[in-house]
């Protein structure tokens, strides 16, 4: 029987040049989606599946994903880095 899997890593940078003005003001993985920041919905996702941990990579305007993820999901690893 192999382990249930519990951490994740979500590629989540980069600039979103190709969405257009849609990033102007919001980074790619908060832009929402049926209502809720598409990030949300895959955390949400993840953790229905029996993910504990996630790991969020993170470059382009990462303090304001991070402020915002964090209000989102009540989470944020004191540890991260911009």
């Amino acid at each position: 029987m192999t382990a249930p899997i519990r951490q994740a890593v979500v590629l989540a940078g980069g600039l979103g040049s190709r969405l257009g003005t849609l990033t102007a003001e919001t980074p790619k993985p908060l832009l929402p989606v049926g209502g809720r920041p598409f990030l949300e919905w895959v955390i949400g996702n993840l953790a229905r599946h029996g993910v504990a941990d996630v790991v969020l990579t993170i470059g382009y305007r990462a303090r304001c994903d991070r402020s915002t993820t964090q209000a989102a999901t009540g989470a944020c690893d004191s540890t991260a880095r911009s």
